[in-house]
């Protein structure tokens, strides 16, 4: 249950890497800016997408000496070695990025293919930049397509791109050739008697019900058989023998801050001050969610955690805000926002918690198998100690540095 009109739930998970090396020539052999998706082979291709449709992309510049960085990722897992948790520092970052001639060999040629460039990356890592379908196939000399996969449409490129003149061997991703709505990663129990999705109970406290009186932490049943076929009583047969899940269609399973605090062993730490005072966590988040502080007070108020204010709660957008500020509604993302946002505060309830919201779309790079590009990093205003995130990608590969 979360806290989007009164309601809550939690999970929590967090990362960090960190390199040292020294500047080496990038390698001469260019490889692709973006592969073909495989989802391509998959589709049914509805033919161009129209020439003059608008588009955002993010250009990944390479890494320097990246075989010396991947090398010093792994190290940072070795007990053994003396850069073991050794979390990376802006200037060890700066030891791998791109020189100034090189960022302005990229940035050059896409302005010279007619795209606007609407922000930079201060340490030369990635250019974002606006422009229109034809601008991005002949920048970046392949077809972009309208495919579509199970009753749902998406954009993007039928051939290898690679970015035109010296610039494309400076390239290592582009996002957004590639334009599909990344969905968030939650699973609806099921009743294990019926096979019917548990369905939204409504919540209605009043003044002789609080919503203790509504939630469980108890979520499953005891032990019992159950027995399946398929439609009309014919094969196949199974039989199951185990807990079911939502035991009473009354209550709703949920835990309380007090409860996970107590599950986490965290209460006598908390009580001796190590509650988070003076550590700032920066979740990883993607879209909009105007209203998140709202539900997060919420919450807060009902449990007895401290109450969330401008002081301890802001929202960074690195790539600029969304268009429509409840733009994680739309997209079905609300849910995992709420569920970081509250977690963070139920677990050091008296830290600063800066959502980081990036936009989300897909790249292909062994450094950043995760969304969005300027998730390499979060940057300076976030002010991050901590970087939780609950997306499933390869958390090792995410070169997130503390500031």
């Amino acid at each position: 249950m979360i806290f989007r009109n009164m309601r809550f739930a939690a999970s929590l998970s967090a990362t960090f890497l960190v390199a040292l090396t020294l500047l080496t020539p990038l390698a001469s052999a260019a490889k692709p800016a973006a592969e073909v998706p495989k989802a391509v082979d998959l589709s049914k291709d509805l033919g161009r997408t129209e020439a003059s449709k608008e588009l955002n992309l993010t250009v990944v510049l390479q890494l320097h000496n990246e075989a010396a960085y991947d090398k010093a990722i792994e190290a940072l897992y070795d007990p053994t070695s003396p850069t073991f948790h050794q979390w990376f520092t802006a200037e060890d970052f700066a030891r791998y990025a791109p020189t100034q001639a090189e960022f302005e060999t990229v940035k050059n040629e896409l302005q010279r293919q007619g795209f606007t460039v609407l922000s930079t990356d201060p340490d030369r890592f990635s250019i974002r930049v606006h422009g229109t379908v034809t601008k991005a196939e002949n920048a970046f000399q392949t077809e972009i397509h309208t495919l579509q996969y199970k009753g749902k449409t998406f954009d993007a490129p039928v051939r290898e791109a690679r970015l035109t003149g010296e610039a494309g061997s400076l390239v290592s991703a582009v996002s957004g050739l590639e334009r599909h709505q990344a969905r968030p990663q939650i699973s609806v129990a099921k009743d294990l008697k019926t096979g019917v999705v548990v369905p939204k109970k409504p919540f209605n406290v009043h003044a002789n019900i609080s919503l203790q009186d509504t939630i469980t932490d108890w979520a499953l049943s005891a032990p019992e058989e159950f027995s399946y076929t398929s439609f009309g009583g014919g094969l196949p047969h199974a039989d199951y023998y185990g807990s079911a899940y939502d035991e009473n269609s009354q209550l709703t399973v949920s835990f309380t801050p007090m409860q996970l605090q107590a599950h986490y062993g965290l209460v006598p730490l908390i009580n001796k001050g190590y509650d988070g005072t003076g550590q700032t966590i920066a979740l990883v988040e993607g879209y909009g969610y105007a209203a998140a502080m709202t539900d997060a007070n919420t919450a807060a108020s009902i449990f007895g955690l401290p109450l969330l204010t401008s002081s301890n709660f802001w929202t960074v957008y690195p790539e600029g805000p969304p268009v429509d500020p409840d733009a994680a509604d739309l997209t079905g993302w609300t849910t995992e926002i709420a569920l970081d946002i509250q977690a963070a505060h139920t677990i050091a309830p008296h830290a600063k918690i800066v959502p980081r919201q990036a936009r989300i779309t897909r790249i292909r790079s062994p450094r950043c198998n995760t969304s969005s590009p300027t998730k390499w990093r979060i940057l300076p205003q976030a002010a991050g100690k901590t970087i939780p995130r609950s997306s499933p990608a390869p958390q090792r590969w995410m070169p997130l540095t503390r500031y």
